[in-house]
Order: structure tokens, then C-alpha cells, then sequence
């Protein structure tokens, strides 16, 4: 019997059929063809991966094949691998926002273009996730399929980077002391980044008695006082007015900034000492005894040098005889005692934050001991009341309120500058946090402020 003829309902399905095969045979017949280019230019694969079929005998979707796309390749020539972190991060990557028209389900390949290289947890995966301890910059790019076409590659760059830690600025000379008329210099080189980053400097005018004109090594700023920001980490002024002058310096790495004050304290020139010499050469007759000597500053002329010999005249119109220099010779000087080569170096230890009730130390650890040194320790701000001052090295307090807490710590030794610093401490409410002197606590952690 005859095969029946196909209906004409079912010719266009059986030409798409063959359209679908022939199209499937010369995707498979042009791989194969740069697969043996490649082979002859001597080109490798990372590892041989099975080509996928394009659809089943049911024209059924069957993309991704088993097997399909291969578990997560790295680049084959990729970057060399950046420094090593001391944490390891782990980035989850997403795609589920991408959509089809027909709302037909998706498949997802994720591949690798750029960075360290990683493997994916599964780059089929709609949400893959990869962990790595590198620093580096990581591109991957998305493809997603309906079965017949393919999207565009989509890209996605993530960026892999310590964490930012800010500039230092060493404990400095915060205290200053100058003359009117007198350059001052504010010295902020001593700041660094921990990062090996680029500084930027910001200096700000907080008080003084008038507006002073900061100039730095390239030339003086735009508005004297204001906020200025440039490279220079040593700025001058001249102070034409007595009185406390202080100023903020910001130094910033592009990302976090930290700041510190300079204080300067301004006073009139001392008047320099004035000489005045004075004598007086009176005649007297040969034998006679020469007059009593004047009262102290009376008028009158005064009693005549001895070894000096007076000689008679008619009258007083004569030459008054000369005097020997040597007589009016200066005694030498008493030398001082020679001051210390140099100035004292001290440490400041105290904590930067306690509890209320909780006894806290504050200390001045001196590096280079000397006769003479005097402390003293003066609480300038606070919750009321501040607590007294004190005459020692270390100062023991309780506080009794919450709040910030500001000291001012000075160091002496007679012939130096003295040694000034400002620090602060900021009081929580809660239980004490240790039993205090006496129990066997161990000292509050060191603030890191050096003089």
C-alpha cells in the first residue's frame, strides 16, 4: 500500500525540521575547521570541551548540553596576580535580571575576561559566586541563550582592593612659641600614608587676634586664613599682633583625611637691655681732702676715682684731667651653667576612651631623663566638674559624667621651650570597665602621642 502523501498542515513543520539540521551541521562543520586552524598555527586549548548540540530529534531547546560550558577557565594569558590580601573575599555574581521577549526559560554561561583567575562555583549557575585573596580588577561577562538565539555579552568589572587605612600626622610641636615680627613656621612633613598614597594638605586659620598670612614653598596662598589646600607641607607667617594663634592642618589621601593643631603663642619683643655711664673729675687744692661723696641720685658732681690725681687751677674753667679707661673696665661676666644639649623627649600614655567610674591613667613616660623636669596636667573642657589640676608625671581620674574630656599636658626643664600637647578622651556611660588602682588592673592602652 502506498505511503500516504504529507498533509499540507505538516510540510512547514518538516522543512523548518530540515532548516534547524542543516543549520546545526555547519555550526559543527565550522568549528571543527577553526579547530584544526588552530591546531596547525600550534595553538592549545586549556582542556578539550564537548561541542553542544543544537537541538534533539524532538526540536526540543536541549542548550546547555551535559558537560556544557565547561567548569569555570581561567584566562589562559591572563595578568600576572596581584599582591595577596590578608583576608579572603568572596563576590556573588548576578543574573537574574535578564528577561526574554517571549518569556522562554534561559540558560546562562558566565566566563571570565579579565583578572586573577578564579573558578566560578558553576558557570551555568544564574547567581555563581567566586572567592579569591588577590588585588586586582576581575571582568566576567554573561551570555544567556533561549534555546535559538543568544544575547549580547554582557560585562560586569569588580574591583578588589585593601581597605583604606588614613594618613598619620606623629605627635609634632602643637605648642609654639614667637615674637611679633617674627617668621613662624608650621611643619607638617612628618605626616605619612600607611598606603604609600599621594598627600594633599589643607591648612585652616581657628584663632588669633588677626587674620594671618600663611605663604608655603610655592608662593603665598590665595585668601590669608581661609581653608587653603595645596602640596606644601611647611607653611610661614609673620605675627604683627600678641596673643594665641592656632591652626588646623588636614592632610588627606584622596579617600580619608586626619587632622591636628598647631598652637602658637605670640608675645611683644623683650626690650633689650640699655648701658649708662657716667663721670665726674672735680679739682681740689694739693692737700686738702677731697669732698664727701654725693647721696645716690642727687645731683652734684661725684668723688674722684683714686689713683687719679687732682691738680690745682684758678678755676674750674681749666681742662678737667684724663682718666684711665682701665678704671671703668666691665667685670668679666659669671658664666651659667651650661643648659642641657637638648630637650627633653617624653611619650604620652592614656586612653582614648573609658567608662564612667572607671579610673584612668594619664602619664608622661620621659625618654631622656634630667634634673629639674616638671610636669604639670590641666583639664581644659569636660563635663562638670573638671578635675583639678596636678603637679606629676602621672594623673589618676574617675570621671563622673559622660562626655569628651580635653587635657593639656606640659613638660619643663628650665632651659628649653616647654613641651605642650592636647589630648582627649571620650567617657561612655556604663559599668566600670576596670576596678581601678590597686586591684590588679593592668594600665589603660597608650594614646600614641610622643613629644
Amino acid at each position: 500500500m502506498p505511503a500516504a502523501a504529507p498533509s499540507r498542515r505538516s510540510r512547514p513543520v518538516l522543512a523548518l525540521a530540515c532548516l534547524r539540521r542543516a543549520a546545526a551541521w555547519a555550526f559543527v562543520a565550522c568549528a571543527a575547521c577553526m579547530a584544526f586552524a588552530r591546531a596547525r598555527a600550534g595553538e592549545s586549548f586549556p582542556q578539550p570541551f564537548p561541542l553542544p548540540p543544537l537541538f534533539d530529534d524532538d526540536f526540543a531547546p536541549a542548550f546547555p548540553a551535559p558537560g556544557w560550558p565547561p567548569p569555570g577557565i581561567a584566562p589562559a594569558d591572563g595578568p600576572p596576580p596581584g599582591p595577596e590580601l590578608a583576608e579572603e573575599w568572596v563576590v556573588h555574581l548576578d543574573g537574574s535580571d535578564s528577561s526574554d521577549a517571549e518569556g522562554a526559560p534561559l540558560a546562562y554561561r558566565w566566563r571570565q575576561r579579565e583578572g586573577p583567575a578564579v573558578v566560578l562555583s558553576d558557570p551555568a549557575a544564574v547567581r555563581p559566586f567566586f572567592s579569591t585573596s588577590r588585588v586586582g580588577t576581575y571582568v566576567f561577562e554573561l551570555v544567556v541563550s533561549d534555546g535559538r538565539l543568544e544575547s549580547e555579552p554582557a560585562l560586569i568589572t569588580i574591583d578588589i582592593h585593601p581597605k583604606n587605612r588614613p594618613p598619620v600626622i606623629p605627635f609634632a610641636e602643637l605648642g609654639l612659641e614667637a615674637e611679633t615680627g617674627q617668621s613662624v613656621t608650621l611643619d607638617a612633613s612628618s605626616a605619612y600614608d600607611p598606603d604609600g598614597q599621594p598627600l594633599q594638605f589643607r591648612w585652616t586659620q581657628r584663632e588669633g587676634p588677626e587674620t594671618a598670612a600663611l605663604s608655603g614653598l610655592s608662593g603665598p596662598y590665595g585668601t590669608p586664613g581661609a581653608g587653603v589646600g595645596g602640596l606644601d607641607p611647611i607653611v610661614f607667617f609673620t605675627p604683627r599682633l600678641p596673643g594665641t594663634y592656632v591652626f588646623e592642618i588636614g592632610v588627606s589621601d584622596g579617600e580619608d583625611e586626619t587632622t591636628a593643631l598647631f598652637q602658637v603663642q605670640v608675645r611683644l619683643p623683650k626690650p633689650a637691655p640699655v648701658a649708662k655711664v657716667a663721670a665726674v673729675a672735680e679739682p681740689v687744692s694739693r692737700g686738702q681732702d677731697p669732698p664727701a661723696a654725693p647721696a645716690p641720685d642727687s645731683a652734684g658732681p661725684g668723688p674722684v676715682p683714686p689713683g687719679v690725681e687732682a691738680f690745682s687751677g684758678p678755676s674750674y674753667l681749666d681742662p678737667p684731667p684724663l682718666i684711665p679707661s682701665s678704671l671703668f673696665s666691665e667685670p668679666p661676666p659669671i658664666a651659667p651653667a651650661p643648659p642641657p644639649a637638648e630637650p627633653p623627649r617624653a611619650q604620652l600614655e592614656y586612653p582614648p576612651s573609658g567608662q564612667v567610674g572607671e579610673a584612668l591613667r594619664l602619664a608622661i613616660q620621659v625618654e631622656t631623663p634630667a634634673a629639674g623636669l616638671e610636669y604639670h596636667w590641666q583639664a581644659l573642657s569636660g563635663p562638670e566638674p573638671l578635675p583639678p589640676p596636678a603637679q606629676a608625671a602621672e594623673y589618676l581620674f574617675t570621671p563622673a559624667r559622660p562626655g569628651v574630656y580635653t587635657f593639656e599636658a606640659t613638660l619643663s626643664d628650665g632651659h628649653h621651650r616647654p613641651l605642650k600637647a592636647k589630648i582627649t578622651i571620650e567617657v561612655t556611660a556604663g559599668p566600670a570597665a576596670s576596678q581601678g588602682p590597686g586591684h590588679g588592673a593592668p594600665p589603660p592602652a597608650a594614646g600614641g602621642s610622643q613629644a
